[in-house]
This record gives C-alpha cells, structure tokens and sequence, in this order.
C-alpha cells in the first residue's frame, strides 16, 4: 500500500487589525517608558516583533502610531467602564455612582494586564506633559468630550434640584479639576509597586474618604453626598 503524502502545514497569518493593535500596544508602552520623541520606529518594530517594513505599511508615521496609540488605550477596562456610565440619565444619584465607580478603578485596581494598560496611559500622559504634551492634549479632549460632559450635566441636574452648595464652582472646572488633575495625581503615586505615600489606612478608607472628597470639592451639599453614599 502506498504511504499518502505528508500534509503540509501553513502557517496561519496573524489578521491584519490584530497586528495592528499589537503594533500600537508596543508603540504606547514605549511612548510611555521613553517619550514620543526619543522612541524610534525601529524600537517600535522590536518591541512588536514585526519588521519596519511591515510597521511602515500599516503606520507610515509616528504620529500614525501616536493616534493609534490612543485608540489602544481607549480598550482598557478602566476606559470602558467611563463608557458604561454616558447612557445613565444625568442626576445626582448618577454622578455619585460615576465618581465611586471611576475612583475605585483608580485605587482599586489589583496588579493586573488591565492595570498594566491602565498605568501605561498614566505613564504617556506624565511624559507628554513633560514634553509638548501632545498626547495629554489628545486624550484629554477625547474624555472631556464625553465624560466631562456627562459629569458636567450631572452638576447641572443637582444644581437645579437644590442639591449643590452655594459656594459650588462652575461645572466645568469642579470636573477639571477633580475628575482630571486630582484622578491624575492618585494614579501617578501609584505606578510603583509600593507607593511613595503612606496613608495608614486601608485602600477601601482611601477610596471612600476620596469618593468624599471629590463629590464635596465638586460642590454638593454634605448631606446630600451622606444620602447617596449610604444608598450604595
């Protein structure tokens, strides 16, 4: 009887869109440990493991890769969970919800792929705003165009249903202020294995007394904030 011949096996290609996140996952992670400006495309075509002839086909700049960076970093968990919130109804139950459920990612979070991600776009952003802060322009506007909206729309409605107090910012820089450059700076002391910081209170003491913290500085009402906390 004679023998079949051997099967030969192909070798499967990885799909294109896959690559290309692999591509921009690389780029992010060394914009963020190097800067945008002292990263190389060929650094960037070995930490993708691809060739620079394949990276300059599906990116032909680094600005290409820049943008694509920001689109890979909108696919973390902590960013999807900002996605979740934009279909609620603006109110003041909804922006108590908002700000313990994004503080508790940025607090919370174990060490993790997910954190991974997370801490790398904390990482692109405090490079970025050492530099020409392109990036932080980027991402910034990209969350000021949706979430910032939504917790702006949320002050709105407490305002309106008496729930802010009389010396309450304006909702635009409460959110500025307390959903941008607070989040940033907590997160920033967090990016070593062991904080800087010590608090002397566990993580949940922490998160709590910074959920307090923001929905206060953010204007609403002390009895207000201990009403809906203590529905959560």
């Amino acid at each position: 009887m004679s023998k079949l011949p051997a099967l030969k096996v192909r070798a499967t290609k990885m799909p294109s869109e896959e690559r290309k996140v692999l591509i921009a996952r690389a780029a992010a992670k060394l914009f963020a440990e190097k800067g945008f400006h002292a990263t190389t495309l060929k650094a960037i075509a070995v930490g993708a493991d691809v060739s620079e002839a394949l990276l300059l086909k599906y990116f032909p700049t680094k600005e290409d890769l820049l943008a694509a960076s920001l689109d890979a970093c909108r696919q973390t968990t902590f960013f999807a969970s900002l996605q979740e919130l934009l279909p609620t109804e603006p109110s003041t139950k909804a922006l108590v919800h908002a700000v313990q459920v994004v503080t508790r990612q940025i607090t919370m979070t174990p060490k993790s792929s997910d954190r991974e991600s997370r801490d790398t776009v904390i990482r692109m952003l405090l490079r970025s705003l050492c530099e020409d802060g392109e990036f932080a322009t980027l991402m910034l506007s990209d969350l000021d165009e949706k979430v910032a909206t939504f917790f702006a729309s949320c002050l709105e409605r407490a305002s309106a249903n008496g729930d802010l107090d009389e010396s309450a910012p304006q909702p635009a820089l409460a959110v500025a202020w307390m959903r941008i450059q607070l989040s940033l700076a907590v997160q920033a002391f967090q990016l070593p294995e062991k904080s800087p910081v010590g608090y002397g209170v566990s993580k949940k003491q922490f998160s709590d007394a910074l959920i307090r913290f923001q929905l206060l500085g953010m204007g609403l009402k002390g009895s207000v904030v201990r009403k809906y906390l203590a529905e959560e």
